[in-house]
């Protein structure tokens, strides 16, 4: 996964260095060094694809951060999110995914969120949002690896918009909503198409 992570970095221009490392909780993170002004008040910026960090940086960079960050975008609160995914259990919700993912039972963990087998490598979310007029309902169709590297690459891209914090603000930790039009632009200047679903 940290390939493909770092194969998003290197095109992008505003990432000079990126530094790997593991984690206390097992789980991979980033250190992101940038050029940026905002990033040298405070250069080391930790990144991670989980919901769990201690210190500056940023959680959430999944698929799941993204939905946040694009219900923001459109000017919505986020209803429901269902992602199919490898590795998920069937369940009995059915959830008509887009081709060529298509339907798929999957098992309501929250209110907000339905997890589906994806049955393949690939990975699909639908994101319902509800704003005025109504609720609009997008669609992410990828290779699972892809979208969740990219998603994770995305924090490190935005994090330059976030700005210098405080110095009583500097063990904050953001997510993907918090800089949403920035974070949302990197996943699809990396290459994850959103596409509007239409109402059937």
């Amino acid at each position: 996964m940290l390939e493909r992570v770092h194969r998003v970095l290197s095109a992008d221009p505003t990432v000079t260095t990126v530094a790997y490392w593991d984690g206390r909780s097992n789980t991979d993170v980033i250190v992101a060094y940038t050029d940026d002004e905002a990033a040298r008040q405070s250069p080391r910026f930790v990144v991670t694809a989980d919901d769990h960090l201690a210190g500056r940086g940023m959680t959430k960079c999944n698929p799941l951060g993204l939905a946040e960050a694009l219900a923001v975008v459109a000017g919505g609160t986020l209803k429901h999110v269902s992602w199919a995914k490898p590795g998920s259990a069937r369940g009995s919700s059915p959830v008509r995914f887009p081709s060529p993912v298509g339907l798929r039972y999957g098992t309501p963990v929250t209110a907000a969120l339905t997890l589906a087998p994806a049955g393949s490598a690939l990975s699909s979310l639908l994101v319902d949002i509800d704003g005025a007029p109504g609720s609009t309902e997008y669609a992410v169709v990828d290779d699972a690896e892809f979208l969740a590297a990219v998603c994770w690459a995305a924090g490190v891209i935005a994090a330059p918009s976030i700005g210098a914090l405080p110095m009583g603000e500097s063990a904050k930790v953001m997510t993907p909503a918090d800089v949403a039009v920035a974070y949302v632009e990197a996943c699809q200047s990396g290459g994850i198409i959103i596409a509007r679903q239409e109402p059937e």
